[in-house]
């Protein structure tokens, strides 16, 4: 298995379980000794909250083997799997995060609004 790592180019994993709050910094340092590529992409479920998976890059065969021995291992006292991925899981999530930097998705929630308020007053109110 090491001989088909040898010829790799891309080094991609995946890591589950992680504390909703962990940050790319903690994720980062959890990595230890890993030459990380780009930043660490942590996934976002549909209402934009984190859903406890990160994707990550790295730079060559010794760091994805590194990567690969944090499995299992605990970061914020959770235990988080670190798994090989491919790069087209990575683009996608990575995709996701581009996508979601140059969208307008700023969402306020009026409660007790009158029934009689309209699209204006609410404007006006803003």
């Amino acid at each position: 298995e090491q001989d088909k790592r040898a010829n790799k180019t891309n080094f991609h994993i995946i890591l589950r379980g992680l504390p909703w709050k962990a940050t790319e910094y903690e994720i980062s340092t959890f990595l230890n000794d890993c030459d990380i590529v780009g930043n660490v992409i942590i996934i976002n479920n549909e209402a934009g909250k984190p859903s406890g998976d990160a994707v990550v890059k790295l730079l060559n065969t010794i760091d994805l083997e590194r990567a690969l021995k944090c499995n299992r291992k605990c970061l914020l006292e959770r235990s988080v799997v670190v798994e090989e991925t491919d790069m087209e899981t990575y683009n996608k999530h990575i995709k996701k995060v581009d996508k979601m930097d140059t969208e307008e998705n700023t969402f306020i929630r009026l409660k007790g609004l009158v029934w009689s308020a309209t699209e204006e007053d609410i404007k006006g109110f803003l």
